[in-house]
């Protein structure tokens, strides 16, 4: 091996085989991959874009926003909204059926998800749309 300092930089350079040697015989572990692409609102147009713009007055104060209990988004809608604009809800399919029956007009999810329930529930009115801003 040979050390050479120019400059205050030292150079280490090596011109024998570099050979790896098993230390422990342990591999890395990972975690399975989470895709997360942020969280975005499904529902209705109009309340859709009350709930991007975090409105909560006049036209958008019927505004009704389910959203998955213990997730990053519920956290995110607690602090921008008060309570009485929220509903909880244990599931997707829960939400969707909350949707369905007028106890909430937006569900806040992942986007990639919301994407994916408006390919699985669309229909040719196009009643529900995703929204265009997500949150990070």
């Amino acid at each position: 091996m040979v050390v050479l300092l120019i400059s205050s930089v030292y150079l280490f350079t090596h011109t024998g085989p570099l050979t790896p040697k098993r230390t422990t015989g342990a591999g890395f572990s990972f975690s399975s991959p989470y895709n997360y692409d942020g969280m975005a609102y499904y529902g209705n147009a109009t309340y859709v874009e009350c709930a991007e713009d975090e409105l909560r007055y006049k036209s958008c104060s019927s505004l009704r926003i389910c959203a998955l209990e213990d997730t990053n988004g519920v956290d995110y809608l607690r602090s921008s909204f008060p309570n009485n604009f929220l509903r909880s809800v244990s599931s997707l399919e829960e939400a969707v059926a909350m949707l369905q029956d007028g106890t909430c007009n937006v569900i806040a999810a992942d986007q990639s998800e919301l994407l994916s329930l408006m390919v699985a529930t669309s229909d040719n009115n196009n009643t529900y749309v995703v929204g265009s801003k997500t949150k990070t």
